[in-house]
């Protein structure tokens, strides 16, 4: 059987902290966040059963250093998002 992966596009702008609204994780296997700056995109993946049922979204931190992006992940999903692309 496939997993249902669920897609969330997100683009930086000027923010510091920024959220990836997801819904509810019972509805899908897997989220796919893509974060986009500049004509880049960097593409990652949680599985869902490592999001909490009781919010309804998670929170990145974005850093631009040299023109390069950098995401920091809240700490809740720190360990469990991996970076894809």
């Amino acid at each position: 059987m496939a997993s249902k992966i669920k897609v969330v596009n997100r683009n930086i702008a000027n923010s510091d902290n920024c959220r990836c609204k997801y819904g509810k994780p019972i509805s899908f296997d897997i989220l796919q966040v893509n974060i986009s700056y500049n004509g880049e995109t960097l593409t990652y993946q949680i599985d869902s059963k490592y999001l909490s049922h009781d919010k309804d979204s998670i929170y990145f931190y974005p850093s631009i250093k040299n023109g390069i992006l950098d995401i920091q992940w809240n700490k809740e999903v720190a360990d469990y998002i991996h970076r894809i692309r």
